[in-house]
């Protein structure tokens, strides 16, 4: 049973994970607003648990236009890294969203997907 909560987009963009003593860089498999997955790297990799800086670059010579955001490497194996994002600035969401939208096969669903939250409630129903 699929218990995602965003829709899961193409986005060939390169992006460097950066963690306290390392960094590697990749290319994303797929993309959400809510994370990603890195295809295998080659080197060393967070390991599952890490924080890491996610740094996706949307055109190679234009740092001002990447979008930065913090996540949780929830798994690492042969399909790559996977990050679940924990945080990000206003204007890199912006970013984001347009991204994810224009690689939507609906777009307006993703606008859509502002509306509902991304966590599930805890099991017991506190806050």
């Amino acid at each position: 049973m699929n218990q995602r909560r965003r829709t899961r987009v193409l986005a060939r963009k390169f992006t460097t994970l950066i963690w306290p003593g390392g960094q590697c860089r990749g290319e994303i498999e797929n993309l959400s607003l809510k994370g990603c997955l890195v295809g295998p790297t080659s080197g060393e990799v967070a390991s599952a648990g890490a924080e890491v800086s996610v740094v996706i670059h949307l055109e190679p010579d234009a740092p001002d236009l990447d979008v930065r955001v913090v996540g949780q490497v929830v798994r690492v194996d042969g399909q790559g890294v996977a990050v679940d994002f924990t945080e990000i600035e206003l204007e890199s969401f912006r970013h984001l969203f347009h991204l994810v939208q224009y690689n939507a096969p609906d777009p307006d669903e993703i606008e859509e997907e502002l509306s509902t939250s991304a966590f599930h409630p805890p099991p017991d129903g506190s806050p």
